[in-house]
């Protein structure tokens, strides 16, 4: 059998808004009552992420998950950084 593997990408007021820490829950625990093995939870803040990526020295904490990897934002080419700007702000906008 396969893991069940998802990924989760959300604006940073998910869990402000009414019922979003109880949805939260609910997702991560239906996940594991699936059989999922691993989950990987975003919070984007768009707006911190494109500034990120035209001033990544401004931000040198930013942790981002890639495709089978965490890395620090900075870290990647300008290239590679426009990849995941485009797939976080598109998800989460």
């Amino acid at each position: 059998m396969f893991p069940i593997r998802r990924n989760l990408f959300s604006r940073p007021g998910i869990t402000q808004a009414q019922g979003g820490v109880e949805k939260v829950m609910a997702l991560l625990k239906t996940h594991l009552q699936q059989g999922g093995t691993l989950i990987n939870v975003n919070i984007v803040d768009a707006q911190k992420v494109r500034a990120a990526h035209k001033n990544p020295e401004l931000y040198p904490d930013l942790v981002v998950r890639v495709t089978g990897f965490t890395a620090y934002f900075i870290t990647l080419s300008p290239e590679f950084r426009q990849l995941v700007v485009d797939r976080m702000v598109d998800i989460a906008s």
